[in-house]
């Protein structure tokens, strides 16, 4: 696993008490009281709206707060086929951030709290679409993306990569061979999803038809069903599995809205979302995954043009916000390519002097940040203190080498989100030095919203960066419009995750999330200290 890993909870938590957020409790905290930015209308009035949008999908209560949600649902997509990359979905509309893509269920899926190993991919597709992924010339950069070949939709952004044991692949072959027995959809997606061959793969799969499948009753369209072993069916599964963990805040949220105080913590899911499979890999991704009640909740994470391919990200977050050398390295053990997507290209084409800094500086980091939870853990203010200090230095390294290069905006957005652990860091030293660290949580919610809008780095450190405007401000801050613009900086990043929420709606899931956050770190603090006394 790459050195740039996320925080503790622990440390998270030091933050978030730092920032005036983290209540010590799983009883959800006081609703925030910011709000997200109001949806607006399409030109042309209601009609126009109307003739230009989809049949409505569920509502975001039914989503989230139903006791019975929806269990699947087709959006605005289709399949294409990409140079270098293959089949994929794209959309079939200029999409909004927030616009809901699908819902998938899985066909077979394995809960598990641990027990298996960690990656930063989910999955085997890309081994067989390694051709694809390296592509030779400029061919392999004509896609929208020019990412990883399809399959399995990796963490969505969602946090480390629960990598699945045999025992998982047995358990969801057994599914499989279950539901294909019974279920029109199991049946006609097992007849769709890549196996490896190239007849599978030059065909491009009838997302509609397929739905229609889904709403066949059982024992109807048998005629699809193939004959396919237990080998065939472990192919399946390795080309096709997700690897994500359960979204916190939403299961935070459906327990209060069922009227409970506690809930489970969230889980790694292993399964097989058939509309997720189809997503291709990019480190910038333009559609963001949450996982919820078993199911897969796709929107679009950024403004998309219509039949522009739609991605997502293998790698789990902080992999995602990790430097070239790192992100490559990590695609090519999990999925077997190298990735050749807008972002990848653009920072391979930097000074190398750049790269070997930002390698460096990462590098660094990973020493600090064990000096730093250990400092944080045993309540040493002077080492928290010289740690604040070398991280500024090595920020102040940086912005010079910026400086110096004159980079085009988006090229030092992408290399500065390479260095986003950096930052992170630094945000977590001065939180736990107790200092004032608002503009430091700024930039961590900007990098993660230009790079993986709509990530669980970009909702957590948004809401981060609000509570401290909300702690130092108060109501000057909303006079003076700070609080007001990071008000919109919250409301972005929770759009571009879980859509377009009401007003009240909102409130309860980022109460929710507040109180999901806490139990975390309260759980990881009691690890921590166990494991430190049995040190």
């Amino acid at each position: 696993m790459s050195a740039a890993v996320g925080a503790t909870p622990a440390m998270r938590a030091a933050a978030a008490r730092g920032a005036g957020g983290g209540r010590r409790s799983c009883r959800p905290a006081p609703a925030a009281r910011g709000a997200p930015p109001p949806a607006r209308a399409p030109r042309g009035g209601v009609a126009a709206a109307a003739a230009a949008a989809p049949a409505a999908g569920p509502s975001p209560e039914e989503l989230y707060t139903s006791p019975s949600p929806p269990a699947g649902w087709l959006g605005p997509v289709q399949a294409a086929r990409y140079v270098g990359t293959g089949r994929g979905l794209e959309a079939t509309r200029t999409l909004a951030p927030g616009d809901l893509l699908f819902v998938s269920e899985p066909l077979a899926l394995s809960e598990q709290s641990g027990g298996g190993g960690w990656d930063g991919g989910g999955g085997a597709e890309g081994e067989a679409s390694a051709s694809g992924g390296e592509g030779e010339g400029d061919e392999a950069d004509e896609g929208e993306e020019g990412g990883g070949g399809g399959g399995g939709g990796g963490a969505g952004g969602g946090g480390a990569a629960y990598v699945p044991t045999d025992a998982d692949v047995d358990d969801m072959v057994a599914q499989l061979q279950a539901a294909a027995a019974g279920a029109p959809r199991a049946a006609a997606w097992l007849a769709a999803l890549d196996n490896g061959t190239p007849e599978r793969a030059a065909a491009l799969p009838d997302l509609r038809a397929l739905a229609s499948a889904s709403a066949s009753a059982p024992g109807q369209q048998q005629q699809q069903q193939p004959d396919l072993s237990s080998d065939d069916l472990a192919d399946l599964v390795d080309l096709n599995y997700s690897c994500l963990q359960e979204d916190g805040p939403l299961a935070a949220l459906r327990a209060a809205s069922a009227g409970a105080e506690e809930w489970e913590a969230p889980r790694d899911l292993v399964g097989v979302w058939p509309e997720a499979s189809l997503l291709n890999h990019s480190c910038a991704p333009n559609v963001a995954i949450a996982a919820v009640e078993g199911r897969v909740i796709a929107r679009a994470a950024r403004q998309v043009a219509k039949q522009s391919e739609l991605t997502v990200s293998y790698l789990a977050g902080p992999q995602l916000l990790a430097p070239l050398s790192r992100r490559q390295a990590a695609l090519r053990e999990a999925r077997g390519f190298q990735c050749r997507c807008p972002r990848c290209r653009d920072e391979a084409r930097q000074d190398p002097q750049l790269l070997q800094l930002v390698d460096d500086v990462i590098e660094a980091c990973s020493g600090l940040e064990a000096d730093l939870a250990d400092a944080v853990l045993s309540s040493r203010a002077r080492a928290v203190d010289s740690i604040v200090t070398q991280l500024a230095a090595f920020i102040e390294l940086a912005d010079a080498a910026f400086n110096k290069l004159g980079l085009p905006q988006r090229s030092q957005v992408y290399v500065q989100a390479s260095l986003f652990r950096l930052y992170e860091l630094a945000a977590l030293a001065t939180a736990a030095a107790g200092e004032d660290q608002p503009r430091l949580l700024e930039l961590l919610a900007a990098l993660a919203g230009e790079v993986a809008p709509g990530g669980e780095e970009h909702f957590y450190w948004a809401r981060r960066y609000r509570a401290a405007v909300e702690e130092g401000e108060g109501e000057e801050g909303r006079m003076d419009g700070a609080l007001r613009q990071a008000d919109a900086t919250c409301g972005a990043a929770a759009t571009a995750r879980y859509g377009q929420l009401p007003r009240q709606l909102y409130r309860r899931l980022m109460a929710a999330a507040d109180a999901a956050e806490a139990a975390e770190g309260e759980e990881g603090e009691w690890d921590e200290d166990e494991e430190g006394g049995g040190a």
